[in-house]
C-alpha cells in the first residue's frame, strides 16, 4: 500500500468515525450516560487496584505511580480499538451468519471495512480517562505525553491484532464465537492487572501467547525511562504481530462459506 493511499484510508476512517460519533450525540442524555458509566468503571476498578498497593506499597518494583501510568496505557489503548476499529470483534460473527458477503461487495481493503464497520462511542470516555489519569502520574509532563500516546496507538494495535487472530480461528473452527471471546477476555484480563506479578509460565504466556506485556509492561517502562532500544522492539513486536494477524485473516478467508445473503443498505 503506498503512503497516498494509506493516507485515503486514514481520511475514510476520520470522516466515518466522525459521521458516527454525530449520529450518537443526537441522543444526548443517552450518549452522556454511556460516557459518565465508563469512565465510573474505570474509576472503579484503578479505586480496586489503589487500595491493594495501599497495603502493599510495592509490587516486585511497581508502585501506585506504576499502576497509574498502566492503567493510562491500558484505557487508552482499548479506548482507541474500540472506537475506531471494534468491527474485528464481530468477524467471528460475520463468519458463523455468513454476513461477510456484505463487506466482500466493497471495493475497498476487506479487513479495514469490517474493522471499522462498528463504533463503541462510548469509548471516547476510556480515552478521556486515560489523559485525565495521567496527570496525576509523577512522570505527567509534554514529553510524557507525546510517549504515552505514542505507546498508546502500538498497544492499540497488538489488542486489535489478537482481537483479529482470535476470531478469525472461526474460520476453522467453524462456530467459534464463544471460543474467540475467551479468549479476548482472558487477553483483558492480562491487561487489565499490575504485570509486575506475573512470573514463570504466566509471564510466557502474556508475551508470547496471549501478548498482553506488550499492551501493559513494555509501554509503562518506555514512559518510565525511555530508550531507542526498547522503542525499536516495540515497534518490531507490534509489525510482527500485526502482520501475522492480517495474513492469517486472508489465509482463513479462503474457507469461508457464502451466506447467500441479499443486504439492501438504504
Amino acid at each position: 500500500m503506498s503512503l497516498r493511499t494509506a493516507v485515503k484510508y486514514i481520511d475514510l476512517t476520520f470522516e466515518i468515525k466522525k459521521r458516527n460519533l454525530l449520529s450518537e450525540m443526537e441522543y444526548r442524555v443517552s450518549f452522556l450516560l454511556q460516557m459518565i458509566g465508563m469512565i465510573t468503571n474505570d474509576l472503579g476498578w484503578l479505586a480496586v487496584w489503589l487500595m491493594v498497593f495501599a497495603r502493599f506499597p510495592n509490587l516486585n518494583g511497581w508502585t501506585s505511580n506504576e499502576l497509574i501510568i498502566f492503567q493510562s496505557v491500558t484505557a487508552l489503548a482499548w479506548g482507541l480499538v474500540y472506537f475506531f476499529a471494534s468491527g474485528a470483534d464481530m468477524i467471528s460473527t460475520y463468519i458463523t451468519e455468513g454476513t461477510m458477503d456484505h463487506f466482500l461487495t466493497f471495493p475497498k481493503n476487506l479487513l479495514w471495512h469490517i474493522s471499522i464497520s462498528e463504533t463503541y462511542v462510548s469509548s471516547l470516555s476510556d480515552i478521556i480517562f486515560a489523559l485525565g489519569l495521567f496527570a496525576f502520574s509523577k512522570d505527567v509532563s509534554i514529553t510524557g505525553y507525546l510517549i504515552l500516546i505514542t505507546v498508546g496507538v502500538l498497544a492499540a494495535l497488538v489488542a486489535y491484532s489478537f482481537m483479529v487472530i482470535a476470531n478469525t480461528l472461526t474460520f476453522f473452527f467453524g462456530n467459534f464465537k464463544q471460543g474467540a471471546w475467551s479468549l479476548i477476555n482472558a487477553f483483558a484480563h492480562l491487561t487489565d492487572s499490575p504485570q509486575s506479578v506475573y512470573k514463570g509460565g504466566l509471564k510466557f504466556i502474556s508475551i508470547f501467547i496471549l501478548p498482553a506485556f506488550f499492551v501493559g509492561m513494555v509501554p509503562v517502562t518506555l514512559i518510565k525511562s525511555f530508550t531507542l532500544g526498547q522503542f525499536g522492539l516495540l515497534i518490531l513486536a507490534v509489525l510482527a504481530i500485526l502482520f501475522i494477524a492480517i495474513k492469517f485473516f486472508y489465509f482463513g478467508l479462503k474457507r469461508y462459506e457464502s451466506g447467500n445473503l441479499i443486504n439492501i443498505n438504504l
